[in-house]
């Protein structure tokens, strides 16, 4: 084989490897995209929405009472009477046949449809119009507590990701160490052998060795459960595989960074903990209007 095809053969060896890597590669996942996922998929994002909508269904239940009502009812039954019971009989002319037997008779059985319908029409009922006042209050209070459970999922799961990270980069860095131990212990290995080196110097190489292993086993631990942790952060399944991204936005310009009494007075406007405790004291306020 000439020294030209075996470069040509390795080349495409390295060609097709690179190439079935790059299609069994996991997907990236990024800060933001992570943040975004648990905003929408996580156990407490999904719990808070549930409430949201139960809060929804309870205007419509409350604004029943200000509706018309339609009951009905119906009754089949069927019986015999005996005429001895009525207390009284039907007389008859002489040689004529009286209209019921004076010593009793059976009749019957005598069967009946009963029939009814109840219609209610609220006429003034301001007790019903507060209560429906209530539950979109505090429907209203659910969707601010909805998007602040949101909120405290995404920032959850962007502390997850930070660790898993974090652990990822430590792992790598364990590695490098591990390889530099093993180089170093082959040194001490090949000094010795030579002559120019001490048994103190192997001995030393490979405690460092050790050491370092132990630090790797530790390290890969740590970031097997920081990827658990983000996983379970995210709402997604546990088998999921992915890569986290480096890539980091770049930092806000120096004009849209908002001053200190800025920054306090958006909070207190916009964040949804406030707006939902301010929304079910309103629910509160009126449900007692509705009970005086």
């Amino acid at each position: 084989m000439s020294f030209r095809f075996r470069k040509i053969l390795i080349a495409g060896l390295f060609s097709g490897t690179a190439a079935a890597a790059q299609q069994t590669a996991p997907p990236s996942l990024t800060l933001g995209e992570a943040a975004r996922l648990a905003a929408r998929q996580s156990a407490p994002a999904l719990i808070a929405q549930l409430q949201t909508r139960e809060a929804q269904a309870r205007i419509t239940q409350a604004r029943a009472d200000l509706l018309p009502s339609l009951r009905t009812t119906a009754l089949e039954s069927g019986h015999t009477l005996n005429s001895a019971t009525f207390g009284f009989d039907f007389p008859a002319p002489e040689g004529e046949t009286p209209l019921l037997d004076p010593n009793g008779q059976i009749i019957g059985p005598v069967n009946t449809l009963d029939l009814r319908a109840h219609v209610t029409v609220p006429a003034i009922d301001f007790a019903a119009r507060e209560r429906v006042g209530v539950a979109r209050a505090t429907a209203r209070a659910s969707e601010a507590s909805a998007l602040s459970a949101s909120e405290q999922a995404a920032a959850t799961a962007a502390i997850a990701y930070l660790r898993a990270a974090r652990a990822q980069a430590l792992l790598s860095a364990r590695v490098a160490d591990s390889a530099l131990a093993d180089t170093l212990l082959v040194i001490a290995n090949e000094q010795l052998r030579a002559g120019v080196g001490v048994g103190l110097d192997v001995t030393r190489a490979r405690a460092q060795l050790a050491q370092v292993h132990s630090q790797l086993i530790a390290a890969r631990g740590d970031q097997a459960r920081s990827r658990l942790d983000l996983i379970r952060a995210i709402g997604a399944p546990l088998e999921t595989d992915f890569a986290l991204s480096t890539r980091v936005d770049g930092p806000l310009p120096s004009d849209a960074i908002p001053t200190e009494t800025e920054a306090v007075s958006v909070a207190l406007r916009q964040r949804p903990d406030l707006v939902a405790a301010e929304r079910s004291l309103e629910a509160a306020r009126q449900s007692a209007k509705a009970i005086r």
